[in-house]
């Protein structure tokens, strides 16, 4: 029999070691607590699987491989249709990825939400959302600059 609620402290546990860009570690209690899903009735299986999948597209993020993230963001969002609370994690994964592939016509067309209030990591993508937004932004400014030459000439 599975235990409900140390099950949910560990993902707890695991989402605190991705705050803490603790990756690889958080990555190893996700795999682990996976394995004890099976012995769950499916809609919490389910909902305990989007959120792994959600965790685990962050943390691969966190070590730069943005293809199996992909993957793993766009299964959470499978999986989570009826549990969104950890949708903004897999849309804010979405959007890193295709902004690192050049892909911004997939960027702009990932939907916009607002995180969770209940989703530990809702801070932390919020403020990601906002610098990728300010990457972008910065990324189409093009400056004019004049060098010490030129002005010397002028």
């Amino acid at each position: 029999m599975v235990n409900m609620e140390r099950l949910h402290r560990d993902l707890a546990r695991a989402w605190q070691m991705l705050i803490r860009l603790q990756a690889v570690e958080a990555l190893l209690t996700a795999q682990r607590i996976e394995g004890e899903v099976g012995l769950l009735p499916g809609a919490v299986a389910l909902g305990i699987r989007g959120e792994i999948a959600a965790l685990r597209s962050a943390a691969l993020v966190l070590q730069d491989d943005a293809g199996t993230a992909l993957a793993a963001a766009l299964a959470a969002l499978r999986l989570g249709a009826g549990f969104a609370s950890f949708a903004h994690v897999a849309l804010t994964v979405c959007r890193c990825v295709y902004w690192r592939l050049g892909d911004l016509d997939s960027f702009y067309a990932v939907e916009r939400r607002e995180p969770a209030a209940a989703v530990q990591a809702a801070p932390i993508t919020t403020m990601f959302d906002l610098a990728l937004d300010a990457a972008i932004e910065f990324g189409q400014l093009h400056f004019k600059c004049r060098t010490f030459a030129s002005r010397r000439r002028a």
